[in-house]
């Protein structure tokens, strides 16, 4: 009986965590969706000792990356795990860099790290 109480718990479980992962995508974007931006100068490698930022820009409802140049190029095994949650922010947008120690706009660690997004 006692397990039996606890079965709409269970089903609350699965939207909680697709809600948790939304929030999580979300502090990973960049909010440069409508910016073309060129690839090459991306880094190879990421800044992991000063990693970027997500900043909200006065006036601006967007955040974005206090420094774009933080970021290294996309390892290969997270290139589409990137390109799939840059999609969120419009058609044709891809993971153009990636952070393992970027930051969210509290200066929190962004688990999974920040990808920075961009049209090319």
């Amino acid at each position: 009986m006692i397990s039996n109480a606890f079965t709409p718990l269970k089903s609350l479980r699965t939207p909680f965590l697709v809600f948790l992962l939304i929030m999580g995508l979300t502090l990973s974007l960049s909010a440069c969706s409508n910016v073309f931006y060129d690839a090459g100068a991306i880094s190879d490698q990421p800044d992991l000792q000063n990693p970027p930022r997500l900043y909200r820009a006065t006036g601006a409802n967007q955040l974005e990356w206090d420094r774009p140049a933080g970021f290294g190029r996309v390892p290969q095994h997270l290139q589409a795990r990137g390109n799939t949650i840059c999609s969120l922010l419009g058609k044709d947008v891809v993971a153009l860099g990636y952070n393992p120690n970027a930051r969210d706009q509290n200066d929190k660690q962004i688990p999974g790290g920040g990808y920075f997004c961009g049209r090319v």
